[in-house]
């Protein structure tokens, strides 16, 4: 699989995309250095984690107890682990399927609701039925292969396993708790048969036995952040495990191969959404459905034979592979690609050019038509225009890391008016990883700091908003020294580094951080948290 993936990006290589994806490659190499042994650089679908909301919040200790015992398993009887997962393949797909579906659902990094009523609707339409997929259509399906070889290894049968309750009990047993910690059957059982009662600040998952939970707001918000980051931390511990042992007979799910096409084929001109086991004519086929947006021809073709490429080396096995192409930009289109054919150009070391692929395409016809049709000056102006966009933030990055700058990214940003000038109220996120003086590397970034929460909370404005256009008269930003979701960005724990704060508008009174030290530079001021102080001295 190596040898003929790297061949294949070596005659397909993208300009504009290759040099993007080898440096997330190598972010991932750096975060996850266990990858490097895989023999293979199918792992680009995992800078997700990284950087996407909200996989990069998952659960650290989570994916460390699932990987723990998964290895331990692969090592005790590894015969048995992989019969059970090749098993389960199937059910194991459609847990991250269904994880990556309520991924994509706007309230992971949004606000804490504060109003009542708005908070019940939130409940009952967004958290209560996530909390329903992710224990049982996720979490459940996770963990079920590790609980029966658990049973078998004790020769106990494994029947009742179909059951969450069940399997919460045998990870329990085996001292994994912590994967199950969030998961709690009661509110589970009431949630799904709708005994849920809302009070003010409270809500009540109570049974017909008698046994109740009582939980503020606060704390459901929690419980399901929670675990839809253990969710995150088991399916990142399990795709690491897919990629490690990729030799080793194991079924790897198609949507771990689906997610690492996607992440392969990304541009801005092109986006792979999902694909489809179908038949036609007694023959196996696989749809993968993409949406270009561009109405350069040429660009959607490349991309056509690209995706179908990876699509046949990922998800190997199939006698055609439909692109089945719908856009905005375009009428409906579509091209169908010979899988056999695919197979023996793969099966015989991997194309030595392109000319390899002349007629993998069925009846040589492609049917794509945009609805305004580019002409070729425009496409090559459009063509500079995207790869500016893209390459414009890695030179950004390189010069940010020659000057030795830390990295600021503005997480949270308010803008309202007062007077003639605004107020801007917000929090940021400092990356002062390697640094040998981290207080001097956030004080040199002051300006940055309250520079980056500004555009943010201008961008969240609209247009015919006279704030938008104001000079600040008053400026407070947290400053925070590990990313999490916007409304966890609180408290005076050791992961605020302070505030930073400039004012011109002297009737505004706000008190500092208790206990903090107070330092001015220039027009900002600094609040120092003690407690992060107290943490870099020792």
């Amino acid at each position: 699989m190596d040898t003929g993936l790297t061949k294949i990006r070596e005659v397909w290589r993208a300009p504009l995309t290759s040099e993007i994806n080898e440096r997330r490659r190598r972010r991932v190499l750096q975060n996850f250095p266990e990858l490097s042994s895989c023999g293979h650089d199918a792992y680009l679908a995992l800078v997700k984690y990284l950087d996407g909301i909200p996989e990069r919040f998952y659960s650290q200790e989570s994916r460390n107890a699932y990987g723990d015992l998964i290895d331990r398993e692969f090592t005790v009887n590894p015969a048995r682990l992989i019969k059970v997962l090749n098993e389960n393949a199937d059910d194991i797909d459609r847990a991250i399927l269904t994880l990556n579906e309520v991924g994509r659902e706007d309230w992971h990094d949004a606000p804490m609701e504060d109003e009542e009523y708005a908070f019940m609707r939130l409940c009952d339409r967004r958290l209560h039925p996530a909390y329903l997929k992710l224990a049982e259509g996720v979490l459940h399906r996770l963990i079920y292969p590790l609980a029966v070889c658990l049973r078998l290894e004790r020769n106990k049968s494994a029947t009742d396993l179909w059951k969450l309750s069940a399997c919460i009990e045998e990870m329990k047993r085996a001292s994994c708790s912590l994967l199950v910690a969030h998961c709690d059957s009661i509110v589970r059982n009431n949630i799904a048969h709708g005994r849920v009662t809302y009070r003010q600040k409270e809500v009540v998952y109570a049974d017909r036995d008698g046994s109740s939970r009582i939980h503020s707001n606060r704390t459901v918000m929690e419980m399901v952040d929670g675990l839809m980051d253990t969710c995150q931390g088991c399916a990142l511990s399990l795709k690491m495990f897919y990629r490690l042992h990729l030799r080793d007979g194991i079924e790897v799910p198609r949507q771990v191969m689906l997610e690492e096409l996607q992440a392969d084929t990304e541009t801005p001109w092109w986006h792979v959404e999902g694909c489809l086991v179908s038949e036609l004519a007694g023959k196996s086929q696989l749809v993968v459905y993409a949406r270009p947006g561009s109405g350069d021809i040429h660009k959607i073709q490349y991309m056509i034979l690209y995706s179908g490429i990876l699509a046949e080396h990922f998800a190997p096995g199939f006698d055609r592979y439909m692109i089945s192409l719908r856009s905005p930009t375009g009428w409906p289109g579509f091209a169908a690609l010979d899988g056999r054919k695919l197979r023996d150009i793969r099966m015989s070391s991997g194309p030595r050019s392109l000319g390899d692929y002349a007629n993998v395409v069925e009846s040589n016809f492609v049917f794509y038509k945009p609805k305004i049709a580019l002409p070729r000056l425009l496409c090559r102006l459009e063509t500079l225009l995207m790869s500016f966009r893209l390459h414009m933030p890695l030179a950004w990055d390189d010069m940010q890391r020659t000057l030795q700058r830390i990295r600021v990214t503005a997480r949270r940003a308010e803008i309202h008016r007062n007077g003639w000038r605004t107020v801007v109220n917000g929090c940021v996120v400092v990356d002062v990883t390697g640094e040998r003086n981290p207080k001097e590397a956030v004080r040199q970034a002051r300006k940055r700091i309250i520079r980056a929460t500004k555009r943010l909370g201008r961008k969240n404005l609209k247009w015919h908003n006279i704030a938008k256009y104001l000079p600040v008269g008053y400026a407070r930003v947290g400053v925070f020294e590990h990313d999490r979701r916007c409304r966890q960005l609180y408290g005076l724990d050791s992961d605020l580094v302070g505030t930073v704060q400039i004012q011109s508008i002297p009737r505004i009174k706000a008190p500092d951080i208790a206990g903090s030290t107070i330092e001015t530079v220039g027009r900002y001021r600094i609040a120092w948290n003690r407690a992060w102080l107290d943490r870099l001295q020792t």
